[in-house]
């Protein structure tokens, strides 16, 4: 300390000696899946921040893909009212000549609605070539058509540009269904909470196909620790292989992609892997069709995996709301309870956003048969809207340890803060001192924990033990390099039934 040359009061800061753990981020999601354009190759993530970035690099010019597509279905539905009122009107002899008349003025608004879209349409085809298969020609106008005259009525021939357009209508609604299911997905999750996550384009031409451009991602997000959350919204669309096979058999590949998923987090031990349950099945043969199909989960990676039903409505621009897997939705769930609550507060009794309805409606009766399943339900409650309804893994009935979503995501993440928060021990004296200073940082980390209510007991002691010294540290093992650090802790549990015992009292006399 230097000398002081003035009178007065002097302050010297001095370190504390504590390097302080910080807990490491349990939000940021990866998604799976096929999406329209990307900035990497198959397989490979990358990071987005917001909507508008994840639609600049992986939906380059789709919006006009579906306006057109919805443009295209518009002008096809008027083409087919506009034949159906001119068969039924030319049968009226005297209304031939006026409905000639009338028809010709429809079908020159016509006629310009159809060079406008036209134009559109090749415009559009030019920039996004890659997407279609084969080179589609233009339309010819709806307007040329064929009448005959005979007793005074007229009917319109087949429609070889009618037929075309709806054949064009079809192939173009393939391609925007193809990329909905991965675009709601990561739209839901950034309405319902969600912040950063990462994307991995699986949409591959090569040898490896789908099926291994996934396996890929899922090796890619290996070296991408700060993921804690793992979902794959189109597992279902890429198990269809274009053959005929059986339910049975796709909900066998399907299951085989999840266990993959499970796996994966299993192997990480920071992050837990989103399931969807197949669509189409009913409350009461889930069991039967999903459940009891093979080949099943491992027993250590059932804790890594939250299973969640039915699949959800969200509305879209169109005729009707789109069918899309809740995983999308359940992770910004997941990323904002993280936020406002904690890691350690279970994700359920919670809202959603960007939904309109589930597929099929769950009653108390129904979800007792799902719950012990480890089925976490999505329901809809009158005045409180949908909800989930579930907050299990999908480990066994008998493995009350790792039952609950937020006790395995909170040991997670106390795994994976140490680790990172205790590399500054590596090639330290391997002696008291560091023993001491680990059980110091260890131990005020999981005492902030305490206090915000993650851990459960009246004090410290209760909640967590940290043991750090010669017990557990003996000779053999500090001439082998290695220090030991034991930690124990007490996470908090979900109150999943919530028993309230009412006694009627017989009426007391005022006095």
């Amino acid at each position: 300390m230097t000398t002081p040359q003035a009178p007065g009061v002097q302050v010297r800061e001095i370190p504390s000696g504590v390097r302080l753990i910080t807990g490491v981020s349990t939000s940021v999601a990866a998604f799976i899946g096929l999406t329209f354009t990307g900035p990497a190759g198959p397989g490979t993530p990358e990071k987005v921040w917001n909507w508008a970035e994840f639609t600049e690099k992986f939906e380059y010019r789709f919006d006009e893909l579906c306006a057109l597509a919805a443009q295209l279905r518009t002008t096809a539905e008027r083409a087919d009212r506009l034949a159906k009122e001119m068969t039924k009107l030319a049968a009226n002899d005297e209304k031939a000549a006026q409905l000639e008349q009338d028809e010709k003025i429809k079908y020159e608004a016509l006629e310009k609605d159809k060079q406008y879209w036209e134009q559109e349409y090749v415009s559009l085809k030019t920039k996004v070539s890659a997407v279609f298969a084969k080179e589609t020609g233009k339309y010819t106008n709806t307007r040329d058509k064929e009448y005959e005259t005979q007793a005074g009525a007229f009917r319109p021939k087949p429609d070889p540009a009618l037929a075309t357009l709806r054949a064009d209508l079809a192939a173009l609604d393939a391609v925007v269904r193809k990329y909905q299911l991965m675009r709601q997905a990561v739209r839901c999750y950034f309405d319902n909470g969600g912040g950063p996550c990462y994307v991995a384009n699986i949409d591959a031409a090569d040898s490896k196909g789908v099926a291994g451009a996934f396996e890929d991602a899922l090796t890619a997000l290996v070296d991408i620790r700060e993921v804690s959350i793992v979902a794959a919204p189109d597992l279902w669309t890429i198990t269809d292989d274009g053959t005929a096979q059986t339910p049975a058999a796709r909900i066998q590949k399907y299951r085989g992609l999840q266990s993959k998923m499970a796996g994966h987090c299993h192997t990480m031990r920071n992050r837990m892997a989103i399931l969807d349950a197949p669509p189409d099945i009913q409350p009461t043969q889930v069991k039967e069709q999903y459940f009891d199909a093979t080949p099943g989960f491992t027993t250590e990676a059932r804790p890594y995996a939250a299973l969640y039903y039915p699949w959800l409505h969200v509305p879209v621009s169109g005729p009707s709301p789109l069918l899309v897997p809740p995983c999308g939705h359940v992770a910004g769930v997941w990323a904002r309870v993280d936020d406002e609550r904690g890691v350690h507060k279970a994700p359920a009794n919670e809202a959603l956003v960007t939904v309109a309805a589930p597929q099929y409606p769950v009653t108390d009766g129904l979800q007792k048969l799902l719950n012990p399943l480890g089925i976490n339900c999505i329901r809809q409650f009158p005045q409180r809207g949908i909800l989930i309804w579930g907050a299990r893994t999908l480990t066994e009935e008998t493995d009350a340890d790792w039952r609950y979503v937020n006790v395995r995501r909170l040991v997670s993440f106390i795994d994976e803060s140490i680790l990172q928060g205790t590399q500054w021990a590596v090639f330290e004296p391997n002696d008291e001192r560091l023993w001491t200073a680990i059980r110091r940082n260890v131990s005020a980390f999981l005492t902030d924990l305490w206090r915000q209510g993650a851990l459960q007991g009246a004090t410290a002691d209760q909640a967590f033990y940290v043991k750090c010294d010669e017990a557990n540290n003996l000779k053999p093992s500090v001439l082998a390099g290695n220090v030991i650090c034991d930690v124990g802790i007490a996470p908090v549990r979900p109150a999943e039934f919530v028993h309230f015992q009412v006694t009627q009292l017989a009426g007391r006399n005022a006095g």
